[in-house]
């Protein structure tokens, strides 16, 4: 898997990088833990089909439209391909997820 092998050449980089991407958003690594437990206790249930294009995906990942408290658990599961999409439309329309 190259994400393995990348983390293995550049530990220290990408430590870096999640500790940057957890100190600019406190509330967004609060979502993403509170979406990671409703998951393993049932709350939520992570669909096998992409709610943006219906295909079939064991890699689903939850998009939250905001990271603020009300708003954790209301979250799409989009593939891979369609969440990436989104991120870029989003930036492209200068919106920023807050």
């Amino acid at each position: 898997m190259l994400g393995r092998e990348y983390y293995k050449t550049h530990t220290e980089q990408v430590k870096q990088r999640i500790k940057k991407w957890r100190d600019e958003d406190p509330n967004r690594v609060k979502a993403h833990n509170v979406v990671k437990w409703a998951i393993k206790s049932g709350k939520i249930i992570r669909p096998t089909i992409c709610q943006c294009c219906g295909e079939y995906s064991d890699r689903l990942e939850a998009h939250h439209h905001s990271y603020q408290p009300e708003y954790w658990l209301d979250v799409k599961f989009l593939c891979v391909s369609c969440h990436r999409q989104l991120h870029e439309d989003l930036i492209k329309q200068g919106k920023e997820l807050t």
